[in-house]
């Protein structure tokens, strides 16, 4: 057997989505998701918002004088996995609604971005899933987005294209 001649993989991703990185300053904080909220949304990695008037999070949600920003669900090798769609041991990163789980409020967290992030790109959710994206610190949220306060992106650059994960710090 000869030596390797094609080049290694060496380019891959590094962490899970949800996983909070680097050994910077962070605060987490608990919160219970809305029993009514939509299972397939309840994704770890995703951001959510808390109604003060009941104390639900949900995720998405559109901000308002009652409905503020609460978090990015993270830590998902906390949560014990009842599987996807395909049987009880397929992964998936989807939690359970009504169950008591971590979001990052401040700190460095992997979130996977629909599309390519650059460097200091804002952080936007979509308003009906929580999903996250980036875009130029120039430019507005497209309609049925909201910016996420205070999130900028930090691309590593294992991940350059879409859906990749991407480095979010948070400053609230």
């Amino acid at each position: 057997m000869g030596f390797q001649t094609a080049p290694l993989r060496y380019d891959q991703g590094f962490g899970v989505v949800g996983e909070i990185q680097r050994h910077s300053p962070h605060r987490a904080t608990p919160g219970v998701i809305a029993s009514n909220a939509v299972a397939a949304n309840c994704i770890v990695g995703r951001f959510f918002t808390i109604d003060q008037a009941t104390g639900a999070v949900s995720p998405g949600g559109v901000l308002s004088d009652t409905v503020r920003p609460y978090g990015i669900l993270a830590s998902p090798k906390q949560y014990a996995s009842k599987g996807g769609a395909t049987g009880p041991l397929s992964p998936t990163l989807q939690v359970e609604p009504a169950g008591t789980y971590e979001f990052l409020q401040m700190g460095d967290i992997l979130v996977s971005s629909l599309t390519a992030a650059g460097q200091g790109d804002k952080g936007v959710y979509q308003e009906s899933t929580g999903a996250i994206d980036f875009i130029a610190q120039s430019a507005s949220p497209a309609t049925g987005w909201a910016e996420i306060p205070n999130c900028i992106a930090f691309p590593l650059p294992q991940e350059a294209s879409a859906n990749g994960l991407v480095l979010a710090r948070i400053t609230n």
